[in-house]
């Protein structure tokens, strides 16, 4: 069986703990330190309970991968299924394994309350709006994210849906715990082209504008040529994983590394997954990847990690770091020429390096850091180029007030010192202070010569603006200056003890209503139809109204339900209502049932499991193929005669004929509409027959509706015992006539 690490064990009673007054978890752990063996130990126990649980991921490769890490854990007696692509074995299922994707798509084969427990992988995705969509659709006992990088390139934060870390092991402290192979990291830097950076400082020091990252990439780092880069890979007979910018770039560069394997989104997931397990078995010895082993893909002992990409995501570069931390000890050559990364590398060194708990500063001109299990190589042009770039693009001060107490802290006394040394004695001021900020006060104000004139305290500022009838942040920041020059241009940063605009203007902060029905019940009084309607009119009718009542209320409904406007149960009614308007095709449809109907559903194949097709439901299709479809409509619209058939027909089933007479076999009004039987016997008919004077067949077919509507009108193939026409009519069968034969 497998056995939990030390730090494992505490992160799944970390877990336990925090969720014993908690429906929300994240679990944060380092590429290559096992986040789905301990989630699988954690969540045994509850299947042994007969929780129900859903693992999620954006991708089925690392489901698959997460299956047999949790069979292993949870052992053959558990029954696990998958949701995905094509593969739906999800009944009966103790552990369900799902994408995002499929999840999203097929919601309505789940109910909310479905699984006890919902568990997420690379979590980190999950503010996506589909996957998002997907996740906050159930409600489980507990929710669990789980992902090596917490942190997203956009401003959307996951916390916001799985809470704080509750367990949080970054690359660093496992680098400084021993919890990841020792490593040696080389960034590979050699091209760096001195003269470009030394003009770009010295352009930088003498004009305000600021110099962009891009703008050093592009001219102080030179790319190491193709060559040279196979040359010192192949010169080292380890185990290689190369990470290429692009396919086009994998492929022009892998005849360089003859005998490589590749690994990318174009080649097919057999082949993907043939050059994996031959890397595996060392049959070949240096694979080539692009973006397909950055998540969850298990490629133990890889000796050697090459980095031959540029990457501002700082989430991709530590995801490829990680393919490293999980065989023995590997060495990383970094060959990404990008600011980018030695700013990222450097900074990662000093993390680990204060992680281990050296109390000493590290040394910003040590050609190397390092330390037990870790050591990270720089070069001494790498350490000057740093120099320079951190002091040419150190962020400036956001406020005046900030540059203003470090200037005079420097002791900077006149406008004509400030020039000459600002940028010396802190790269975070700016060279012209009047261009970076627009409320500056002036030099004299600026370097503490003057006292400034503005409010002294934020509730002095507070009482001119609620005089001036401000109601807003954004209407104090249109007005403030006309109001009175004394009000600051930004409170909020200029008075420490700023309480919030809601208090600076006079206002109370609103509550929300404390429950969905409450804002419910105010939503659909002011007429909101629909969530986009709510999420634009909401702030204006109803200040109670939360701006995403589906996170703010923990039983939150569904959208129908909140705003009550439930759809058609059927879809023969939706169907009706989108006929009557006169809607010909799916494409139209979807442009118009919003505005037609707001019952009518937005996808009815996925609303209604018995739709019929669009040809159906739209009513294109022809008329019913017999007569005995076309009566059980008709019968079933309560029609009673001929002559109503012909009034409402239309109306009823636009594929009912206008004459169901069409029929060949049409067996008159009466059987049509079911108002009588006919004689269940062909001896009750015979004997009406035979009373009436009918002996003949053509005389049966011109009067028997005239003798009795219970006759049918063709009683040989009525009845399965029909005798004959002679016997029917009570007649005699004539004898045959022998024929003459003529002896000789």
């Amino acid at each position: 069986m497998v056995r939990l690490y030390t730090y494992q064990s505490k992160a799944v009673r970390a877990i336990d703990t925090w969720l014993k007054t908690h429906a929300t978890a994240l679990m944060v752990m380092a590429t290559g330190l096992g986040k789905t063996i301990t989630i699988a130990w954690w969540a045994r126990k509850h299947v042994r309970r007969g929780k129900k649980v859903l693992f999620l991921c954006h991708d089925t490769g690392i489901l698959a991968q997460a299956m047999l890490e949790f069979r292993k854990v949870m052992g053959e007696n558990v029954q696990f299924g998958e949701f995905h692509g094509q593969r739906h074995t999800h009944q009966e299922a103790d552990v369900l394994f799902a994408s995002l994707k499929s999840t999203h798509i097929h919601w309505r084969q789940f109910t909310k309350d479905a699984f006890d427990i919902v568990i997420v992988d690379e979590s980190h995705h999950s503010q996506a709006a589909t996957y998002k969509r997907a996740i906050t659709r159930f409600t489980p006992q507990y929710l669990v994210g789980m992902t090596g990088t917490p942190d997203r390139m956009d401003p959307k934060d996951i916390r916001d849906i799985f809470g704080p870390e509750v367990v949080n092991i970054t690359f660093e402290q496992a680098v400084a715990q021993a919890l990841v192979p020792p490593f040696e990291y080389h960034v590979m830097t050699d091209n760096l082209n001195d003269q470009a950076l030394t003009d770009i400082a010295r352009t930088e020091a003498g004009v305000t504008r600021r110099v962009s990252l891009k703008e050093i990439n592009e001219t102080v780092f030179v790319r190491m040529r193709d060559a040279e880069v196979a040359r010192q890979i192949l010169e080292r007979s380890a185990k290689t994983i190369v990470f290429c910018e692009s396919i086009r770039h994998l492929e022009h560069f892998q005849p360089f590394l003859p005998g490589s394997g590749v690994v990318h989104s174009k080649q097919s997931a057999r082949k993907n997954a043939e050059a994996l397990e031959a890397f595996r078995r060392n049959e070949i010895r240096r694979i080539l990847a692009v973006n397909k082993l950055n998540e969850g893909i298990d490629v133990p002992d890889a000796e050697l990690i090459v980095f031959y990409r540029a990457t501002e995501s700082n989430i991709i570069f530590r995801q490829q770091l990680g393919r490293g931390a999980r065989g023995k000890a590997f060495i990383v050559l970094d060959f990404a020429a990008n600011i980018y990364r030695v700013l990222a590398v450097r900074e990662m060194a000093e993390a680990i390096q204060a992680e281990v708990g050296d109390a000493r500063k590290p040394r910003r001109d040590a050609l190397a850091l390092e330390g037990k299990g870790f050591k990270f190589h720089f070069t001494q042009e790498q350490l000057s180029a740093l120099e320079t770039i951190e002091r040419i693009t150190a962020p400036r001060y956001e406020t005046w007030q900030e540059a203003s107490r470090s200037a005079i802290r420097h002791g900077i006394t006149s406008q004509a010192d400030y020039y000459k040394r600002c940028r010396n004695v802190d790269p975070r001021l700016p060279q012209n202070p009047y261009q970076s900020y627009p409320d500056f006060p002036g030099f004299r104000i600026f370097l503490g010569r003057e006292v400034p004139t503005k409010y002294p305290t934020w509730q002095e500022a507070s009482r001119v603006a609620i005089a001036a009838g401000i109601k807003s942040s954004f209407e104090y920041q249109k007005r403030y200056r006309s109001v009175d020059t004394r009000l600051p241009s930004s409170p909020q940063t200029y008075y420490k003890d700023f309480p919030g605009w809601y208090s600076f203007l006079g206002k109370e902060k609103p509550t929300f209503y404390p429950t969905w029905q409450e804002a419910s019940k105010a939503a659909v009084a002011v007429g909101i139809k629909t969530s986009t309607e709510y999420g634009a009119r909401r702030k204006y009718v109803d200040a109670r109204l939360p701006c995403a009542p589906y996170m703010h209320y923990k039983d939150f409904p569904g959208w129908e339900i909140f705003l009550r406007t439930s759809k058609y149960p059927t879809w023969q009614e939706a169907s009706r209502v989108a006929v009557a308007a006169g809607i010909k095709s799916r494409p139209e449809y979807q442009k118009r049932y919003r505005s037609i109907d707001t019952r009518l559903p937005a996808v009815p194949r996925q609303r209604y499991p018995d739709f019929p097709g669009w040809d159906i439901f739209l009513k294109r299709v022809g008329k019913y193929p017999t007569w005995q479809e076309a009566s059980r409509v008709a019968v079933a619209a309560g029609i009673k005669s001929g002559s109503e058939y012909q009034k409402r027909y239309r109306s009823v089933d636009t594929r009912l004929p206008s004459d169901p007479r069409c029929y060949k076999d049409f067996p008159g009004w009466d059987i049509f509409l079911k108002k009588v039987g006919k004689y269940p016997t062909w001896q009750e008919a015979s004997r009406v027959a035979v009373a009436a004077g009918i002996s003949s067949t053509p005389e049966y077919t011109r009067r028997y509706r005239a003798v009795d509507v219970r006759l049918p009108s063709n009683p040989c193939d009525h009845y399965a015992d029909f005798p004959d026409w002679y016997i029917f009519f009570g007649k005699k069968r004539p004898k045959k006539r022998r024929e003459k034969t003529t002896e000789k």
